[in-house]
C-alpha cells in the first residue's frame, strides 16, 4: 500500500519547519568570545553626538533579534517557575532590594533635582545623558515638573555591551557607521534585507520606552506585571479612536507596556534587562539603573518567527490559512518602531493571541488529525477555523490590564480575580464571508479568567486550559502561550455543555469535525469524506510499521 504524498511530506515537514531555522546568538555570551581583531572596543566617549547616534541607532535597531529571542527561547528551556517557587516578598530579592538590615531598607533621599538633572549628574549615565542633553522633546520630557514619571537608565556598561555585541556579529557594519557612508545603504551583507540606517529619532523612541507614566517604588514595581510606558503605538488603539471626530471625547493612542517579573536574580524587564539600583527620588519622579537597554516589542509575526522550537508549527498554520494578515506587520518588516509601517490587512486596534506552542498541538491531535489539518484541501479549512478562534482583534489583554474595543484601559487590581470575555475572529461561515473580517455575526468567545495573587497572576482560558506563558508583548497586542489548542466548546441544540472540556488526550478527526459543526463551510465536501477517511487510514497503517 503506497504512502501518500501528503502524509510523507507531513510526516518530513512539520517536524523540520522548526529544525531548519538559524540558532540564535545569546546576548549575554557575546561579549566573551570577541576576537580583539575585530575593533569593538570603540570609545563612545570620544564620538560626536551625530556619530554616536547613528552608531548605537544601527546597534539597537539590528541587534533585535538577539535581545527578544534569547531570554524567551531560555525561558521555554528552563520551563516556567510556579509562583510558589519565587520570591514571595521583595526582601527575598538580592541586592539592591535585600540588605542586612531589616525594614525600612535605607533608600536614595528625595532630591530637588528633576530626572534629567540626575541623569546629567550620574556618573554610570554618561552616554545616555549625552543623547538626551540633545534632544529637545527628551530632555522636555524629563525635567518637566508637571507629571510624575519613573525612568529606568541604562548604564554606561550596558549601553557599551550593546555595542559591543553589534560591532562583534556585524563586523562589516562597522566601518560604514563610523565613516556615515551613504553608500552602505546598497550592500545587504547579512542577507536581512533591511540595509537602511534606522533615522535618529529611534533613539528617541527608544527612550521613551524607559520612560513609564507614574512613580514605582520598589514594592509597587514587585507587584506589578505590565508598565504603561509613554512610547504610544497607533497599533494598538481602535480606529474609531484614533479617527474619533467627536470633539467631547479626547481618546488619546494607547501605551505600549513592557513586562516585570521578580526572579531570584532580581526585578527584570522584559525578560532579560534587570533593575541594578534602588530607586533614585528625583522631584518628579523615580530613576533606576537598568543592565541592558530595552527595545520596543517587534511585531507579533516576528516575535513567532525568532523561537520556532515553540512556535514553528502555529506560524505554519497562519501563513498556510492566510490569517497571517491579522497581525498587522509583516513579519519581514523590520522598520523602527513608529516609521514606516508595512501593514498586511489587519487595521491596527490591538490584538490578543492565544498560543499554542509546538507541544500543545502534539498534547491536542493525533498524528493523522495534524497531517489532515496542515495538507488537506478539506483540513485546512478546519485549521482556518481553529486558528481564527485563537485570534482576538480589536482588544489587547495583558495579565493586569485590559485594552477594550472602545479604547478603555482596565486595570484588574493587585488581588482577586476578574473574568473577561473576548470575541474572536471565528463566526458561523455564513457570517464570514469577508474571511474573517469586523463583521459582527456571531462570533465565537473564549472566556479568561485571571487571578492575581501578590506579584503573580494565572490565566485560565475556558475555565479550564491554563496559560503557560503569560504577556508576550508585541507591537500590535499582546501574547499568551497555551499548553493545549482551543477547541470551541461542545455544544448540544445550540448550547454550550460545560464541564467537558477538561478532558485530555489526542482529538481524531471526526472529533473534530463535531466540534466545528457550522463553524466550517463544508457544504460541497461531502465528496472528500472518503478521501479523508483513507488518508486517515493510510497514516496509521504506515505509522504502526
Amino acid at each position: 500500500m503506497k504512502l501518500p504524498l501528503w502524509a510523507l511530506w507531513a510526516l518530513v515537514a512539520l517536524p523540520l519547519s522548526s529544525a531548519l531555522q538559524p540558532p540564535q546568538v545569546p546576548l549575554q555570551d557575546a561579549t566573551d568570545d570577541v576576537d580583539v581583531d575585530v575593533d569593538v572596543d570603540v570609545d563612545l566617549d570620544v564620538l560626536d553626538i551625530d556619530n554616536l547616534t547613528t552608531s548605537l541607532a544601527c546597534a539597537l535597531h539590528r541587534s533585535t533579534t538577539d535581545i527578544w529571542a534569547t531570554p524567551i527561547d531560555e525561558l521555554f528551556t528552563r520551563g516556567a517557575d510556579s509562583s510558589e517557587n519565587l520570591p514571595q516578598e521583595l526582601s527575598q530579592l538580592p541586592p539592591p532590594f535585600r540588605h542586612p538590615s531589616p525594614p525600612p531598607f535605607h533608600r536614595h533621599p528625595p532630591s530637588n533635582k528633576s530626572l534629567y538633572d540626575l541623569i546629567l549628574s550620574d556618573p554610570d549615565t554618561t552616554i545616555l545623558a549625552k543623547f538626551i542633553r540633545h534632544d529637545q522633546d527628551l530632555t522636555d520630557l524629563l525635567n518637566t515638573t508637571s507629571s510624575n514619571l519613573t525612568f529606568f537608565a541604562p548604564t554606561d556598561h550596558a549601553i557599551r555591551r550593546i555595542h559591543r555585541h553589534y560591532r562583534h556579529h556585524h563586523p562589516h557594519h562597522k566601518d560604514n557607521n563610523d565613516n556615515n557612508n551613504n553608500n552602505r545603504d546598497n550592500h545587504d551583507h547579512d542577507h536581512d534585507h533591511d540595509h537602511r540606517s534606522p533615522p535618529k529619532s529611534f533613539i528617541r523612541t527608544i527612550l521613551t520606552y524607559h520612560t513609564i507614566n507614574g512613580t514605582y517604588s520598589p514594592a509597587e514595581l514587585f507587584h506589578t506585571h505590565t508598565l504603561p510606558t509613554t512610547l504610544t503605538s497607533a497599533l494598538l488603539t481602535p480606529p474609531n479612536i484614533n479617527h474619533n471626530h467627536d470633539h467631547n471625547h479626547n481618546h488619546n493612542p494607547l501605551p505600549q507596556r513592557l513586562i516585570i517579573r521578580p526572579t531570584w536574580k532580581g526585578l527584570t524587564l522584559n525578560f532579560y534587562a534587570r533593575i541594578t539600583s534602588l530607586d533614585h527620588r528625583a522631584s518628579n519622579g523615580n530613576l533606576y539603573h537598568l543592565d541592558s537597554v530595552l527595545l520596543p516589542p517587534p511585531p507579533a509575526l516576528t516575535l513567532l518567527n525568532l523561537i520556532p522550537t515553540e512556535f514553528s508549527t502555529f506560524t505554519l498554520a497562519l501563513y498556510k490559512t492566510g490569517l497571517d494578515k491579522y497581525l498587522n506587520l509583516s513579519s519581514s518588516s523590520s522598520s523602527p518602531p513608529q516609521e514606516t509601517k508595512k501593514e498586511t490587512g489587519g487595521a491596527g486596534g490591538g490584538l490578543t493571541l492565544l498560543i499554542p506552542s509546538n507541544t500543545a498541538f502534539q498534547s491536542t491531535f493525533s498524528k493523522p488529525t495534524t497531517a489532515w489539518l496542515f495538507t488537506s484541501p478539506r483540513g485546512l479549512k478546519y485549521l482556518a477555523a481553529l486558528m481564527k478562534y485563537h485570534i482576538v482583534p480589536r482588544e489587547t489583554l495583558y495579565s493586569d490590564t485590559l485594552y477594550t474595543r472602545d479604547g478603555e484601559v482596565v486595570e484588574f487590581g493587585l488581588r482577586g480575580w476578574v473574568r473577561v470575555t473576548l470575541r474572536t475572529l471565528l463566526s458561523k461561515y455564513h457570517d464570514d464571508d469577508d474571511d474573517g473580517g469586523e463583521e459582527e455575526g456571531d462570533k465565537e468567545e473564549v472566556i479568561i479568567d485571571v487571578r492575581r495573587f501578590g506579584p503573580y497572576a494565572s490565566l485560565r482560558v475556558n475555565g479550564f486550559q491554563r496559560v503557560r506563558v503569560a504577556d508576550l508583548v508585541a507591537e500590535e497586542g499582546n501574547g499568551h502561550v497555551l499548553e493545549r489548542v482551543l477547541i470551541p466548546p461542545r455544544r448540544v441544540e445550540g448550547r454550550i455543555v460545560e464541564g467537558e472540556e477538561g478532558e485530555e488526550g489526542e482529538i481524531g478527526i471526526e472529533e473534530l469535525k463535531g466540534r466545528l459543526v457550522g463553524l466550517v463551510d463544508d457544504e460541497n465536501d461531502d465528496e472528500d469524506e472518503d478521501e479523508d477517511d483513507y488518508m486517515a487510514d493510510e497514516w496509521l497503517h504506515w505509522s504502526e510499521l
